[in-house]
């Protein structure tokens, strides 16, 4: 059978203000965008949205099982999401904005998708420092938050997240 094309209207543009607003309205109505962090480039789902993020896993060809991490604006918004202890509390103030990602027990009321967190008790949370990560600056619901997809072991997919090019046709983004 052959494979289904799955994102057929892809828009290239620059990651600059109009553009990244323009990301945050694509993720609020269900689509899926690519953006680039400090170290890999992301294809992210609005991960409150179960649809939007087994569209990621679609697109992706990732296995549900595998959690995603989900980005977000700050550490108070972390902080809606999970459960912090003193050593999480700890990192996150001194390596927050950056390329840390912690794993957290879920917060009671934790929003997040359980698909985004392949149905764990546990949520990957991770607060980008690269600007056009910052689609949250842009959406009306702050606790509107992006799941992304870089893996923390290394798995199989249709593209390999650090490599910008293969990223491109899936996003439409021109980083």
């Amino acid at each position: 059978m052959p494979e289904q094309e799955i994102i057929p209207d892809t828009q290239r543009v620059r990651a600059d203000d109009p553009a990244i607003a323009e990301a945050a309205r694509i993720l609020a109505a269900g689509g899926l965008v690519a953006f680039p962090t400090e170290t890999v480039y992301g294809l992210g789902a609005d991960a409150t949205n179960g649809a939007a993020v087994a569209r990621l896993y679609a697109a992706k060809g990732r296995p549900t099982f595998n959690p995603l991490i989900v980005h977000v604006a700050d550490r108070a918004a972390a902080q809606r999401l999970g459960k912090f202890d003193a050593a999480a509390s700890a990192l996150a103030a001194a390596l927050w904005p950056g390329p840390l990602t912690l794993v957290l027990p879920k917060a009671d009321d934790c929003p997040i998708a359980d698909l985004a967190t392949a149905g764990l008790d546990t949520i990957a949370a991770r607060v980008p420092a690269h600007p056009a990560a910052k689609i949250q600056k842009f959406t009306k619901i702050r606790q509107r938050q992006i799941g992304a997809n870089k893996p923390e072991f290394p798995i199989r997919s249709r593209f390999n997240n650090t490599d910008v090019k293969k990223l491109k046709p899936l996003s439409g983004i021109d980083i």
